[in-house]
């Protein structure tokens, strides 16, 4: 019963761990409808431990969550690189090209002849 009382904390409110021990153990009682002062018994560090348990747990399912709405989504497919340009290595203004160090995919906004690797 009190792990749940946690969860249902941790779901209200996500600044729980910054709460101290005796906020919390009357914030539980309270939710939970027990007596006051019945959670003294309950050791800091048993309360904290879950807490940090239930927040974890909370967390990966909100990575589950983003995991799924992501899958759910159309993919989107990075700009495939533009052919060569007549210049060999110099990129044209507009076309779609990929940073090799980086990995980024970008569109060419600036290029200059003169400098095969300066380009925006």
């Amino acid at each position: 019963r009190l792990r749940l009382g946690v969860r249902a904390l941790v779901r209200l409110d996500r600044e729980i761990e910054a709460k101290t021990v005796h906020a919390l153990r009357r914030e539980l009682e309270r939710l939970l409808r027990l007596e006051p002062h019945a959670l003294d018994s309950v050791g800091a560090t048993a309360l904290m431990s879950i807490v940090y348990e239930e927040m974890a747990a909370q967390e990966d399912e909100d990575v589950g969550e983003e995991q799924l709405a992501a899958d759910a989504s159309p993919h989107q497919q990075a700009p495939r690189p533009s052919a060569p340009s007549a210049e060999a290595g110099s990129p044209i203004v507009g076309s779609n090209v990929i940073v090799h160090p980086t990995g980024r995919c970008g569109v060419v906004l600036l290029a200059y002849p003169d400098d095969p690797d300066l380009a925006y």
